[in-house]
């Protein structure tokens, strides 16, 4: 069994306008018509944030933290640190020098470490 190929380089399935098409032509009524909608709605918000407007998308951005103040007052040395938080001394530099800022699961890691250090440190150790 072979596996569909995607109809765009984006890897949908459907394009944006099959997927207006089928939603204009109404799935509806029961669960299917109701988990439908949910996706159509979800489609709309996701399109409308790409193209820049806030169309009911909640967005969260965790703080940009001073990943160099952090290390210093968690009293650690570049390696150490770079070892204890899983990337390179390379990478580390390039945070510290603000080249590059840390995302996602990181930056939440980096926030809570700038809040509480200690309890960070003890964690870390």
């Amino acid at each position: 069994m072979t596996c569909p190929r995607p109809a765009s380089r984006t890897g949908l399935l459907l394009t944006a306008e099959q997927f207006q098409s089928l939603a204009q032509r109404g799935l509806s009524g029961g669960l299917m018509g109701k988990a439908f909608g949910s996706i159509r709605q979800g489609s709309v918000e996701a399109t409308e944030h790409a193209r820049g407007r806030q169309a009911g998308v909640k967005v969260c951005q965790p703080a940009v933290v001073d990943v160099g103040a952090v290390r210093t007052r968690l009293g650690f040395t570049q390696a150490r640190f770079a070892a204890r938080f899983g990337l390179s001394v390379a990478a580390l530099r390039h945070c510290e020098r603000r080249d590059r800022n840390p995302q996602g699961a990181a930056r939440v890691l980096l926030n809570l470490t700038d809040r509480d250090p200690q309890e960070a440190r003890r964690a870390l150790s």
